[in-house]
């Protein structure tokens, strides 16, 4: 079944525009921790894409603080990582590569949440980050994509990406 889920979350994400329009929702925009903004469209339920961008920023927070438990624990098993700087990593890699990055800060700029259905919440922003990994000094600003899903009332991640701009 997981793999079902994953391919399904994959498919949706690869036909984003179509996915939206059957489920008949429309991409939100959010500003910068302005989570009342989503309220004003009435197209998604807002307590939940709160609680999926509170995750997302709380996931960055776990990397700021070391806390490789919290941020283990908003990853689905299943986690597709794709780094700019890493490449495809899986969960346990993603865990692992963890001990080498430092991070100093980060900013979520421009933030939409489409929901596809209703237990499945995808992100798009702009991420500006200042970081270290393996002691090597990195800043720069990326296009991230985040999937989410609703596991029995409990939000996971299960794909995050990060694209250089043009």
């Amino acid at each position: 079944m997981k793999v079902y889920t994953g391919v399904t979350v994959l498919s949706l994400l690869a036909f984003a525009p179509t996915a939206k329009y059957i489920a008949h929702q429309s991409a939100v925009s959010l500003e910068d921790r302005d989570i009342a903004s989503v309220a004003e469209t009435g197209q998604n339920d807002p307590a939940m894409v709160a609680t999926v961008v509170q995750h997302e920023r709380n996931a960055f927070d776990a990397v700021k603080k070391k806390d490789k438990k919290a941020y283990g624990d908003l990853m689905a098993d299943e986690m597709t990582v794709i780094s700019a700087e890493e490449g495809i990593l899986d969960k346990a890699a993603a865990l692992k590569s963890f001990d080498s990055e430092t991070l100093s800060s980060y900013s979520l700029n421009d933030v939409k949440a489409t929901t596809v259905t209703p237990d499945v919440i995808m992100l798009v922003y702009k991420l500006h980050i200042k970081t270290a990994l393996s002691g090597k000094p990195h800043e720069g600003d990326f296009l991230v994509s985040s999937v989410w899903v609703n596991r029995g009332g409990v939000w996971k991640n299960i794909l995050y990406q990060e694209t250089p701009p043009k």
